[in-house]
């Protein structure tokens, strides 16, 4: 589904019931998630799974209030064969399911499936980003540009580093009674704070992982904590980031985009973390990732753990 029909869905406040988000941008679909709830006067409702929120999709009573559900990383529900039936016959009552995923394989069922409730989210480019950061914030063009470089064409990092331009602003107004948001972020620039913490240390967390570095990697792992990042998050990354190593890494074709469905940047990055590991080794990993998400969901293991228990059964 191109994300234009989404808009036009919205404008009409006639959402649908299901929609897949897929990609990286994590802010602009936060955006629609939350247009699409307004849509039927809600706020987005968090679920950790489909299972959990079951029985209150069916439910029709006349007092029941609809609620748009968000759900992120559902991989066991992917694997159900009722899949097509629960959607086609149990969400009831203008209720609203968004499955939100950092990326899936065309090559599934479930993705031929449900071809028409997908929309990607991919990054946006500078002329796109830079009308996101005027809405926010009076930089100049050179300093917005110099923004969205510095955050990788990021928009979830973007607002944070708008986030402490405004501090140190605010700052300036009570202290000096002045306010200039270029200046600002020239000095933060400047002293290094523009950096921290990166933004982007899940990916070299993974990439370390990957390329078999065990020190790197527990530092990384430490500034990902440092943000606040979701365990759960880096567990979806690394499998996924694994899942397109082993692809690439056991493709007997020349032509791996075709053979593994993967675009030619993915295989570009995952062509650097090859011959590291066995095809075995990779297969285990993934294997031992799909454990722990499972058991975070059962209690068998705490989420606090489960990426030290990962290092230290993988490195």
């Amino acid at each position: 589904m191109d994300i234009t029909v989404v808009k036009q869905q919205i404008q009409k406040k006639e959402p649908q019931h299901f929609y897949i988000f897929v990609g990286e941008e994590v802010a602009v679909m936060d955006i629609y998630i939350n247009k699409i709830a307004e849509c039927i006067n809600v706020k987005p409702t968090r679920a950790d799974t489909v299972a959990d929120i079951m029985p209150k999709l069916s439910a029709n009573s006349f007092l029941s209030v609809p609620q748009c559900y968000v759900i992120r990383e559902d991989k066991e529900f992917i694997k159900s064969d009722a899949v097509q039936d629960f959607f086609d016959e149990k969400i009831q009552n203008k209720n609203i399911v968004i499955l939100c995923f950092y990326s899936l394989d065309k090559r599934t069922k479930f993705y031929k499936a449900y071809t028409d409730s997908i929309v990607n989210f991919e990054r946006l480019n500078e002329q796109i980003l830079s009308k996101y950061v005027h809405k926010e914030i009076d930089l100049s063009e050179r300093n917005t540009r110099t923004l969205i470089e510095i955050c990788e064409y990021d928009l979830s990092r973007i607002y944070l580093e708008i986030d402490k331009i405004y501090q140190l602003a605010g700052y300036f107004q009570r202290a000096y009674n002045m306010v200039s948001y270029d200046k600002v972020f020239e000095i933060l620039v400047e002293e290094g704070v523009i950096y921290e913490p990166p933004y982007d240390a899940i990916f070299d967390f993974v990439d370390a992982v990957l390329k078999r570095k065990p020190k790197l990697a527990y530092n990384l792992y430490q500034q990902c904590q440092a943000i606040g990042e979701a365990n759960m998050t880096l567990l979806s990354v690394l499998y996924s980031n694994t899942k397109a190593v082993l692809q690439v890494q056991s493709c007997p074709s020349k032509d791996i985009a075709k053979s593994t469905g993967l675009t030619g940047f993915q295989i570009k990055l995952a062509k650097e973390k090859c011959g590291i590991y066995k095809n075995r080794e990779l297969v285990d990993m993934m294997k031992l990732i799909q454990k722990v998400e499972r058991s975070i969901k059962t209690g068998e293991i705490e989420d606090a753990v489960s990426i030290e228990y990962i290092l230290v059964n993988v490195l």
